[in-house]
C-alpha cells in the first residue's frame, strides 16, 4: 500500500492519479474479498466433509455395536451348543454302557446249545444281531413229552415269562 501511495503522489495530473489509485485499490479489495470467500468456501466445505465424516462414524460405530450384539449372542448360542453336545456326548456314553452290558447279560438268558441238544436231536440257530445286541429271543422248555420253543422280538414279554418261569421252577 506504501508504495502504490508513492507512484500516487509521483503522478502529474491529480484525477489520473485518483482513477489509478481507486483501480489499484478496488483490484486490491477483490482480491481479498476473493480470498476470503475462498477461504469461506474451504472451511464451509471442510464443515461439510467433517459433517459427512461425523455420520459416517456415527453410522459406523452403529455398526460396530450391533456387530458386537451379535458376535456375543453368537458366543452364548456356541456355549449352549457345546453344553448340549457335551450333554447328548453323555447320554449316548450311557446308552453304548448301556447296549454294552446287554450284550452280556443276553447270551446268560438264551438257551445253552448244550441244552437244546437234550431236547431236539436235529436243529438249528440263526442268531445274528444286526448291530450290538439283538431284539430277538428265543427260548425253549421241554414239559413232559411236549417241546416249546418261543422265539421273536417280544423281548419285554418273552424276558417276564422266562422270569416267570425260573421262579415257578425254584419255588417247586
Amino acid at each position: 500500500l506504501f508504495g502504490i501511495l508513492i507512484v500516487f503522489h509521483f503522478l502529474d495530473k491529480p484525477e489520473v492519479n485518483f482513477i489509478f489509485f481507486f483501480s489499484i485499490m478496488l483490484t486490491i479489495y477483490l482480491i481479498m474479498l476473493l480470498v476470503v470467500i475462498s477461504r469461506i468456501l474451504l472451511i464451509n466445505g471442510s464443515n461439510q466433509n467433517n459433517n459427512k465424516l461425523s455420520k459416517s462414524n456415527l453410522r459406523l460405530s452403529n455398526d460396530i455395536e450391533k456387530i458386537q450384539l451379535l458376535t456375543s449372542k453368537l458366543q452364548e448360542q456356541k456355549e449352549k451348543i457345546l453344553q448340549q453336545h457335551n450333554q447328548i456326548k453323555e447320554k449316548n456314553k450311557d446308552v453304548t454302557d448301556s447296549i454294552n452290558d446287554a450284550q452280556r447279560i443276553q447270551p446268560a438268558l438264551l438257551p445253552s446249545n448244550s441244552y437244546i441238544e437234550t431236547i431236539l436231536d436235529n436243529y438249528f440257530v440263526l442268531y445274528k444281531p444286526n448291530d450290538i445286541v439283538s431284539g430277538d429271543f428265543y427260548w425253549i422248555k421241554q414239559k413232559k413229552e411236549k417241546i416249546i420253543v418261543v422265539g421273536g422280538k417280544q423281548i419285554y414279554n418273552l424276558f417276564l415269562d422266562y422270569v416267570d418261569e425260573l421262579l415257578v421252577s425254584i419255588i417247586k
